[in-house]
């Protein structure tokens, strides 16, 4: 089952999906922004202290540019093919698709055969017969053709057995005319094959939606984490680089070693959040590698780590829905699909239930016709018509079933009530999740801005000798902060 199919699936979720997103690009883009900044600063500094020690933050672009990139749509295809639980789920499907070869069984061909042979006594009467039943799905009727041959003497009270020489054929129907007549177990039986159908699908796209849903929200907390190690990177590579100047500086007598150990302390203080960062990158990562699998279905990031990619080509849109168009779409929702054919089977329960109370009153006609020679009275063709009728004097059973299955429906109708009322609910409040966080998103990039002026202004006062470390350090800071 393809992601187009399950679209219509992912109402509640990619709106939350889309905040994350939107925060995780924020950040990203204010990083490229800083990066390229940062970096031009550094250089200029690191060309007035003579210092060349490498960036950091550099060297992980270089050396990740030769890892595998992969994206969202690439981690969906994955989960597709190769999750266990994805396929678990398909199997659980595939058993529920099997209940409509279950109910048809209950219509199959049957042949029944009987047969009697004396060994012992006066009598040494012989009889075969054999009876092919096709149920029919109308009234319960059954459709009967059968043949019976005897030989030999039979005690009057088994006269029952005797036919003349070549047998006898016969053709039979028998039918309901009370209970029955409408449905019966059977005929329902193939009704409620398709909803138990639909649950299976409905529960396959549920648990589809839930892994692609935690397998992508990892990817965005992966994503975010390994944005945030670049940061830290970053603000490491600039600290170890002014470092190499103070040393360069008290070394000349222009500062004091005092400032030289205070800024050790700032140092400490973002190799410990550059430690932090790569620890939950890690993680991150881990979690990560349950969602992304490879061609034999084994997690595969824990060998092969992934580069960040340009574009995480985000594959799911919003676009502003009417209410009208909103309660359709959610109709289409696989809970709500199962609830419906959860009902369906409950008003099927009652169908069954209320049967249950009726009489039984049942017709058979059969016509037979005895082959061969033989006594005269087994002559000729023969015509029967034969009716049953059977009533409990008391219902309780019947009662009690029809009572369980109007209190199920009514159940059932309330919990799609209010599975529909909280989806709309949802769905509300993450669109105006969502307006906020566009909001939050501008004011963000206009914080980093203002963030990165002051450090590129503080950095070129510190060159000037205008400004202090520990007022630069604040800024660099504050910048990584906004990021």
């Amino acid at each position: 089952m393809n992601p187009q199919q399950l679209s219509i699936a992912w109402i509640p979720l990619v709106a939350a999906l889309v905040l994350g997103q939107l925060a995780v690009f924020a950040s990203a883009q204010t990083h490229v922004t800083s990066l390229a900044s940062a970096t031009q600063d550094t250089a200029s500094f690191s060309a007035q202290t003579g210092s060349d020690t490498p960036q950091r933050a550099t060297e992980t672009n270089t050396n990740t540019n030769t890892n595998t990139t992969f994206t969202i749509p690439a981690l969906i295809a994955a989960i597709h093919r190769h999750h266990p639980v994805l396929l678990a789920a398909q199997a659980k499907r595939e058993q529920a698709e099997l209940a409509r070869l279950r109910a048809e069984g209950e219509f199959d061909l049957r042949i029944d055969h009987q047969s009697l042979v004396r060994i012992s006594g006066f009598y040494h009467g012989q009889y075969a017969s054999q009876t092919v039943t096709q149920p029919l799905k109308f009234a319960k009727a059954e459709l009967s053709a059968g043949y019976r041959i005897s030989n030999g003497d039979f005690p009057i009270y088994e006269r029952y057995f005797d036919t003349q020489t070549a047998g006898e054929a016969s053709v039979g129907l028998k039918l309901s005319l009370m209970r029955n007549r409408d449905t019966d177990k059977r005929r329902l039986g193939l009704q409620d094959a398709q909803f138990l159908r639909a649950i299976g699908i409905s529960e396959q796209q549920i648990a589809q939606n839930t892994l692609l849903y935690q397998g992508i929200s990892a990817y965005l907390d992966w994503f975010e984490a390994k944005q945030q190690i670049l940061v830290v990177d970053e603000l490491v590579s600039l600290a170890t680089l002014r470092r190499t100047g103070i040393e360069s500086r008290v070394a000349n007598g222009d500062l004091a070693a005092l400032s030289l150990t205070e800024f050790e302390t700032t140092l400490l203080t973002r190799r410990i959040a550059q430690q932090e960062a790569e620890q939950a990158g890690r993680l991150a990562q881990q979690m990560l590698s349950f969602y992304w699998r490879d061609e034999h279905g084994q997690p595969h990031i824990t060998r092969h780590e992934p580069s960040l990619p340009d574009d995480i080509q985000w594959p799911f849109k919003l676009s502003d829905k009417t209410a009208q168009t909103l309660i359709q779409t959610l109709q289409r929702h696989p809970k709500l699909q199962e609830i419906n054919a959860k009902l369906n089977i409950a008003r099927n329960q009652l169908r069954l239930a209320e049967n249950d109370t009726l009489p039984d009153l049942d017709v058979e006609l059969k016509v037979a016709r005895d082959l061969g020679q033989g006594s005269t009275s087994l002559a000729g063709t023969e015509s029967f018509v034969g009716v049953s009728f059977s009533m409990p004097l008391e219902r309780s059973r019947a009662i009690a079933d029809r009572a369980a299955a109007q209190a199920k429906i009514r159940q059932l109708t309330y919990q799609k009530q209010a599975m529909v009322e909280t989806m709309q609910l949802n769905w509300q409040a993450q669109q105006q999740q969502l307006d906020n966080l566009r909001q939050l998103q501008t004011l963000r990039y206009a914080q980093a801005d203002v963030a990165e002026t002051l450090q590129r202004q503080e950095n070129t006062r510190f060159q000037a000798g205008d400004s202090d470390q520990f007022l630069l350090n604040a800024r660099e800071t504050n910048a990584g902060r906004a990021r």
